[in-house]
């Protein structure tokens, strides 16, 4: 008998995202941050859950948006579950449907997988370059910042 896959989109619906990447390729990694407004849907639940493969999520912030203030949410863990390619952000109170920015700031190696962020060599005058290329489909983007990757 299988497990029934759990859908990241069913929990939270992002709206937005506002990505910032700093590749370097001397030493073929990467950092970033990823701001994502969406909503979360569903019962209160204590965390909130994106996909990530093969990233370290250094530092997170969720703020929920009320009618009447914005609310920081203090995150008290953060895991990464790397076998179901997820990050979790744990908080000690509960949270409830509505709209929320989440800021996540990330770090990971630039790998040759051809997926994700990867390097393509070539040569201009006998002279080795590199640049960097992106592969997000269907469910590499994940590879490259926490997000909601389902296509």
């Amino acid at each position: 008998m299988s497990k029934s896959v759990r859908r990241l989109f069913e929990g939270f619906a992002p709206s937005n995202y506002d990505l910032h990447i700093t590749p370097d390729i001397s030493s073929m990694t990467f950092r970033g941050s990823v701001t994502i407004r969406g909503r979360k849907k569903g019962a209160p639940s204590k965390r909130l859950t994106f996909h990530q493969n093969g990233l370290t999520v250094t530092a997170a912030a969720v703020i929920k948006h009320d009618k009447k203030e914005d609310q920081p949410i203090e995150i008290v863990r953060i895991n990464e579950h790397n076998s179901l390619h997820e990050v979790r952000l744990h908080s000690e109170q509960a949270l409830y449907a509505g709209d929320y920015t989440i800021t996540l700031d990330f770090e990971a190696p630039i790998t040759r997988a051809m997926t994700g962020l990867y390097p393509c060599f070539f040569r201009v005058d006998g002279e080795e370059h590199v640049l960097l290329a992106t592969q997000f489909e269907s469910h590499h983007a994940r590879e490259v910042f926490p997000c909601i990757d389902e296509p």
